[in-house]
Formats: C-alpha cells, structure tokens, sequence
C-alpha cells in the first residue's frame, strides 16, 4: 500500500509542474491541439489575423448601417463566418495543391503505405480487406508477394503450417466462419473430380478454349475443369498448383489496374482528385457549415431590418469584437430569457378562457288574430231589388281570407270586379 510519506511526496513533485500561469502562456497552450481552428469556440487567430478580422467587422457595420444592437451582432456573426469560409476554401486549395505535389515525388511510396494500414485489418475482417486490396494496384502485388512468400514455405516436406493455411484463407477473402472441413485451399475429393470429367466428357472436352490465354482465377468455379493442376490428391502439389495459379492471375491484374492507377495519378497532378480524402471531407463539411450559419444571419438580419426590433430584445451587444465565444453567450442568454418566460407562464395558474355571451335571437312579433263571426246566411231577393247597404251590417273584424273577402265584396257592389260579378250573377236566382 502507499504510504502516507509517498503520498506527500507525490503532492509536493505534482505542485511543481501544474502548467503556464501567465495569460499567454495559458493562451499558448490552450492551442496545442489545434490544426486549423475552424471548430474552435473562440478565436485562435494571430494579432494579424485578429486586426484584419476588426476591419472586416467595421466596414461591414459601416455598410450595412445597423438600427439595432441585434442587427448590429448578426453582422458580426456574418462577418465572422465568412471569414471561417474563406479560410475553409484557402485551406481546402493547400491540401489540393499539397496532394498534387506528393502525387509528382512520392505517388508510389504513398499508395503502399496507404497498402500496409489497409492490410493490418486483414486478419480481423478478410472479406472487406481483400476487395478493398484488389481495387488498386500495390495492394494486388502486396497479395501478390504474399502468395510468393506462401509458395517457398511450401519447400518444407511438412508443407503448411496452421499459421500459413490461415494467412492462405485470408489472402482470398474466405469468412472466418466457414473455415471448417475443406476449404479452397485444400484438394477436392475424388468424387468432386469426377464429377468434373463427366461434365468435360458431356461437353465434348471444351474447358474454355477461348480463356486459356488469360490466367484463370483458381477460386473460381470453373478453376477445377480449367486447371489440371488442381486435380492432385496430395495437399502440398494442389497448394503448389493454386500459389502458381494465383500469382499469375494476380500478375494479369496488376497490369489490368496499371491503366487506371496512372489515370488517378494524372487526375491529382491536374487538381482533380478522384477520390475525397478524409482531410477533405472534414474540410468541406466545416465549409458548409460556415455558409449556413452566415445564411442563417443574413435571412435574420434581413428580417428584423424590415420589420424592426427593439434593442432590448438582445442582451449586451457585441460591440466591435468578433469573438464567436460572445456569439454563444448571446444565443444562451437569449436561449434562457425565453426558458424563464416559459417556466414563469407554467408556473401561474391557467385562467380559464372568458366566456362569449351569445346574442338572444331577436323575438318575432307574435300576430294576434281576433275571432271572427260566421257569415250571415244569405238571402234570396225578389227580382229588380237589390239590397240596400244599410240592410247589411258592417262586419266587425276584416279577415285576409278569400271568402272573407269576397262576403265584404259581397255586400259592397262598388268593389266587385268583373270576375266577382259574374260570379254573383251565376249566383242569383233570376240566373
């Protein structure tokens, strides 16, 4: 167990080297992991690049022409990112121009480099790694060497060992999971080789007449009827026969992949990289995200210059500097100013919402209508005589009915029109 002596010793060594104490020391520090700032939260620019940085902020204000402390801090983070994209840009032509460079002296030491990192990974994912390799050239004559290495392991009168039946495995690509029992690196059986003969015998003994000039691939299907080598009993004159096979095979590859190996070392030399690197890739990202977040404050400044905001609306301006850790502290004061209203609105009790008096339908005057007396029983008159208006009496209410109305027509011969008459004459006795 430590003791406490040790203990205070360890304290005492550990007060002695507790780093910079100075502001620019600490400053200087705090950049040691730096590569080029495009992710930083606060600005690790030079003086040079700071000064330069207050310039562009100044006349952008100066052009633009602020009403608000709000506007005024969306042209600061304009100012800012485009100065993050521009350098995103600068940087991105560097690394292209600094690829072509390394692509005109050391093309050939970098891509078996690149070879060598990639085949670590070939014990653990074989597959992957294998297609992976075959895609250039280094990586088909780094397989290529190893088969060569395989083949003189095979001078030995025990052969292969476990060791180099499982590098055999993984310089084809087989699985981890199927490497029990046979597997193509170990001969076939006697009835797979008959099999075989009797297919060439039904097939008049064509074994591909037209591909025996190029090398054949004896992981192939068809690498049993296509190489007679194959067809050995003994494990160390069928692995000799297949290291022999594949180096060939691999050797035609190279060549084949020669022509587009010199057409990608052309496209780099001319700054047209054919493949995105993961420098580049980086790159472009933290330029896109530069774009959006100047059109970001652009749309806003854009808006709140139309619309008009008060300065109260933003918490401390930014003033002439254009540190981005300001910018976040602006954005989290503005982030919890609107969590305090939200929390201050839960916490009072909801009101519930007043309710509309709906307006009474206004009422319909209700017609009183007053009884009305039967009519009078008519009277048949002598011919010649007509009854006086007297004889009849007034009727004491007026109906809107039709018979109402033809009785008062009735009784006053002056309102009869020509139809009514006719049909008081049809009426009469003497008619």
């Amino acid at each position: 167990m430590t003791s406490l002596r040790q203990i205070a010793a360890n304290q005492a060594n550990a007060q002695k080297s507790t780093g910079p104490k100075t502001e620019e020391g600490i400053a200087r520090a705090s950049a040691n992991s730096v590569t080029h700032g495009l992710t930083a939260q606060s600005s690790l620019r030079d003086k040079t690049e700071l000064e330069k940085l207050r310039q562009r902020i100044g006349l952008w204000i100066d052009d633009s022409r602020p009403s608000t402390e709000y506007e005024t801090w969306l042209i600061e983070v304009m100012a800012v990112e485009s100065a993050r994209y521009s350098d995103c840009q600068s940087l991105e032509a560097e690394l292209i121009e600094q690829d072509a460079r390394r692509a005109e002296t050391s093309w050939d030491f970098d891509r078996r480099s690149e070879v060598e990192t990639l085949a670590k990974k070939l014990g653990i994912d074989p597959g992957f790694t294998f297609a992976q390799l075959r895609r250039s050239t280094p990586g088909v004559l780094w397989l290529k060497g190893r088969w060569e290495g395989l083949a003189d392991a095979l001078s030995d009168p025990n052969g292969w060992t476990e060791t180099d039946r499982s590098l055999a495995l993984d310089l084809i690509g087989a699985p981890l999971q199927f490497r029990r029992g046979r597997t193509r690196v170990d001969p076939f059986s006697r009835a797979e080789v008959e099999k075989c003969d009797r297919r060439l015998a039904a097939s008049n003994g064509e074994s591909g007449s037209a591909d025996r000039e190029r090398p054949i691939d004896p992981t192939s299907s068809d690498a049993l009827s296509k190489l007679p080598g194959l067809r050995a009993e003994d494990p160390n004159e069928f692995r000799r026969a297949f290291v022999e096979a594949m180096v060939a095979f691999l050797e035609c590859e190279a060549a084949r992949l020669e022509v587009l190996d010199t057409a990608d070392r052309s496209s780099v030399l001319r700054k047209v990289s054919p493949e995105i690197t993961r420098e580049l890739k980086l790159l472009r990202r933290y330029e896109s995200a530069s774009f959006r977040r100047f059109q970001w404050a652009r749309l806003r400044f854009e808006e709140f210059s139309k619309s008009g905001v008060p300065s109260s609306s933003v918490a401390e301006p930014g003033g002439s500097s254009a540190d981005l850790s300001k910018m976040h502290d602006q954005i989290r004061r503005l982030r919890e100013d609107v969590q305090s209203r939200l929390e201050l609105e839960r916490q009072q009790p909801a009101e519930p919402p007043p309710v509309e008096a709906k307006p009474e339908p206004p009422k319909r005057p209700v017609e009183k209508s007053s009884p009305t007396l039967p009519p009078p029983p008519l009277v048949a008159l002598p011919a010649g005589l007509s009854a006086p208006h007297s004889f009849c009496p007034a009727p004491s209410t007026v109906s809107r009915s039709p018979l109402s109305s033809f009785r008062d027509s009735l009784f006053g011969q002056g309102a009869l029109n020509r139809r009514q008459r006719r049909a008081l004459a049809q009426m009469s006795p003497s008619a």
